[in-house]
């Protein structure tokens, strides 16, 4: 699949997310989040954790991918604020050891 159909079907799996009647619209929007992220399109990869969060404010693993987007496009501030609401949303998640040490 080239990058500009990976990119187009992304698109129309968040339209599919917007419109559909899934039972986890967040962890939905998470994994296209990802898929996102995978494909450097990190203006629609933040957009999606950010709908996923929207959808259920307690769901750790998108703050947590959505933090490691905002670090790595260097805005470290923004970035430890997503690592603590994830850390508020779930401490005891596995995928948060590398952010607190555990």
């Amino acid at each position: 699949m080239t990058e500009y159909k990976e990119k187009e079907f992304l698109d129309r799996l968040s339209a599919c997310i917007d419109g559909g009647d899934l039972d986890d619209k967040a962890a939905a929007y998470k994994n296209a989040g990802r898929a996102s992220h995978e494909l450097k399109d990190f203006e629609k990869a933040e957009e999606l954790y950010k709908k996923a969060t929207a959808f259920d404010k307690n769901f750790a693993p998108a703050y947590f991918y959505l933090g490691n987007l905002i670090n790595e496009l260097g805005r470290k501030t923004e970035a430890e604020e997503q690592y603590r609401l994830a850390i508020k949303a779930d401490p005891s998640h596995a995928f948060l050891s590398s952010y607190t040490g555990a």
